[in-house]
Formats: structure tokens, C-alpha cells, sequence
């Protein structure tokens, strides 16, 4: 599995323990005795987080997973009917004239900055689990009238 380095017993400034490309991690040897391998910061992050590609088999694809809760005005829409009086001035027999806005904004979200909805879709998995290279969120605003004669 991974290559451990041994501890060098190195010292910072203040008496600190150094450990040169690489990281102490918590836990102990198959025997119980405390660990003291030091493990390749590249071999780490490569091996966590999936990074150099598919090759590592070992990633952990649940650190990729983030709760993500929202509460979003996603529509709002007025509309009002005109009365009879002005329909007739315009020969017509119904007039309803409304307002509307898309994607307003947010009462409440779990992680700041990302609209979940940006994120549906793709035709790749990885297009959904990365915010990056995602077009921000459009908001639309809209007035409408519509009439029968």
C-alpha cells in the first residue's frame, strides 16, 4: 500500500517535530503502538481526493458528497385582471396584465454561493459533483399582457 517514510527527528525553531513531504496521521501500528509513519502528502491527497485520475481506486468518493439545504423563491407572479370599463375603451373583453420573476433569491442555503439547480444535468458525473466551470445562476424578470377579442 503506501510507502511510509520513517520519522526524522528533525526540530523547528520553537522545538517542533518537522516531517519532510509528508504527513503523521492519527492512529496506531498493527501492534497498537502508536503510529510513527510519515505518509507522502502526494500519495494522500491522490488516494483521498482522486487526484492525478481513475487510477486510484481507493478515493473516497463520499468526501465529495455535501449536505446541501435550500429554501428558494424560485417564482413569484402578479397578475391583474382590468376592469370592464378599460377592456371596452380597448375593444377588447379581457385584459390581464401581470408581473413575474424567476430565480429571486434564497430565504435559506446550507452552502453560500452555489445554486443547486446550476448544477443538474450534464452528461458526466463529474459535471455534478464540481461547482467549477458552472455558469452562474440567471434570474429573469418578465411582464406580460394578455387579451381576447
Amino acid at each position: 500500500m503506501a510507502r511510509a517514510l520513517r520519522i526524522q527527528e528533525t526540530h523547528g525553531p520553537n522545538g517542533e517535530k518537522i516531517y519532510h513531504d509528508g504527513m503523521l496521521m492519527e492512529g496506531v501500528l498493527a501492534d497498537g503502538s502508536p503510529n510513527t509513519n510519515v505518509i507522502s502528502h502526494v500519495f494522500y491527497y491522490a488516494n483521498t481526493y482522486n487526484w492525478g485520475g481513475p487510477q486510484y481506486s481507493n478515493s473516497n468518493y463520499g468526501l465529495y458528497v455535501q449536505k446541501n439545504n435550500y429554501i428558494k423563491m424560485r417564482e413569484l407572479s402578479l397578475g391583474y385582471k382590468l376592469p370592464e370599463s378599460i377592456t371596452a375603451k380597448l375593444k377588447a373583453k379581457n385584459l390581464h396584465l401581470s408581473v413575474f420573476g424567476r430565480n429571486l433569491f434564497f430565504l435559506y442555503r446550507s452552502m453560500k454561493d452555489l445554486d443547486p439547480e446550476q448544477m443538474t444535468g450534464g452528461s458526466h458525473w463529474t459535471n455534478n459533483v464540481a461547482n467549477a466551470g458552472t455558469s452562474p445562476a440567471t434570474r429573469t424578470y418578465g411582464l406580460m399582457l394578455r387579451a381576447s377579442f
